[in-house]
């Protein structure tokens, strides 16, 4: 019988995988143990946050099943990532003697390139990567690292599948740099071991576009992020202006969750090592940005190819806050990725139309106000994000 491990269930990929699984079991009749590692709060064990994620909004496949009837069907592991003693987590429960699949897309994302944000992600990221694997001594299993598209670094052109033999030096962010430091372990360590590992890199993560809700999304960040704070503005200031800084020639690589969830669940079962978990064509700033900024209300903007001068205040706040997370995505060349792997594992789905549906997507977020459903920490006391947030 197949086990499939997944980190990470709260988080807006892990929870599509965690329903895709479900999906497998319940609807097509594959034999399949699901377990997912997930640790508690302060005022929440990790069993009733699985709960609050199964209560909340899921894919209309699953909406026959009772909470209940879902919950029997998850084995709820408590611990974190950097657990020193997380091998424990498995006794009694995954079999050794059977194949093993690890979805791996617990992490830390944030954009910023400050000292707390790298040490951030180095402990989280890396070591708790490397510490899951550790814990994993003594099993036979396949490790899938959810990544990310954007470990290629900065280049320009067609952006391969195949990057482990690649140098990578320009990156934007240590989230980047990070991010193919563990693909390049990972890939060490793995042969040392005769591992079988796969590495799967989605780009710029938007809402669903398959399954029904559509555009549903349960975390709001990256272009998320910055329409929340156009859109803050905007209610306050409505007289606000901003020049943006972007690349009138070049766009953003954006991916529905639900795609990239069923990618990954269809690359689990081949043998491919390494999918750039993308859009065939990205969608230009001047769709994507121009889009944002008339859903989220903010009327008085200019897109400019060079960094402005002579800053208002509204634009001051801008380059402080958020364009040091979201301006190297979006002032950097043009590039696109190969996404041919991809359509090649996924050949009866249809590419979705993420520049057609973007504006349905924003405004889906400002019609719900931006509420963040991964920031809802216990059962029953739904917390809204923080109205002051920005992207991390």
């Amino acid at each position: 019988m197949l086990q499939r491990l997944i980190t990470g269930a709260t988080g807006l990929v892990g929870r599509h995988l965690l329903f895709e699984s479900l999906k497998e079991l319940l609807l097509e009749g594959r034999t399949l143990r699901i377990f997912v590692l997930l640790r508690g709060s302060a005022t929440a064990t990790a069993q009733v946050r699985l709960q609050t994620l199964l209560d909340g909004p899921r894919p209309d496949y699953l909406k026959p099943f009772s909470t209940e009837q879902l919950m029997r069907h998850v084995v709820c592991l408590s611990g974190s990532l950097n657990d020193a003693n997380l091998v424990l987590q498995w006794a009694g429960h995954l079999d050794p003697t059977q194949e093993l699949t690890v979805l791996h897309s617990a992490g830390s994302v944030t954009l910023y390139s400050h000292e707390a944000s790298e040490q951030e992600l180095y402990q989280t990221n890396y070591q708790g990567t490397f510490n899951l694997i550790h814990a994993l001594n003594g099993f036979k299993f396949k490790f899938c690292f959810i990544s990310t598209a954007f470990s290629a670094g900065i280049r320009t052109g067609l952006i391969a599948n195949e990057l482990l033999e690649t140098p990578r030096k320009h990156f934007r962010n240590p989230y980047e740099r990070i991010k193919a430091k563990i693909e390049n372990d990972l890939d060490t360590y793995c042969r040392s071991r005769n591992l079988e590992l796969q590495i799967l890199r989605p780009s710029i993560i938007c809402g669903r576009l398959i399954d029904p809700e559509l555009y549903y999304t349960s975390k709001y960040d990256v272009i998320y992020g910055g329409a929340k704070f156009f859109w803050q503005v905007a209610k306050a200031n409505p007289e606000a202006s901003i020049r943006l800084w972007a690349r009138p020639d070049a766009g953003m690589n954006i991916i529905p969750v639900d795609y990239v969830a069923k990618g990954i669940i269809r690359a689990s079962r081949q043998d491919v090592k390494e999918v750039n978990l993308v859009h065939s064509r990205c969608v230009p700033h001047t769709v994507s940005i121009g889009t944002i900024m008339r859903e989220s209300g903010f009327v008085n903007f200019e897109l400019v190819p060079l960094m402005p001068q002579g800053l208002n205040k509204f634009e001051k706040l801008y380059y402080r806050v958020v364009h040091q997370a979201l301006g190297p995505y979006i002032s950097c060349p043009a590039a696109e990725f190969d996404a041919s792997v991809l359509r090649s594992l996924l050949p009866e789905i249809p590419e979705p139309d993420v520049k057609g549906s973007f504006p349905a997507l924003i405004a889906h977020a400002v019609k719900n106000d931006f509420y963040d459903l991964q920031k809802i920490e216990t059962a029953g006391k739904a917390l809204a994000a923080d109205a002051g947030s920005v992207p991390r």
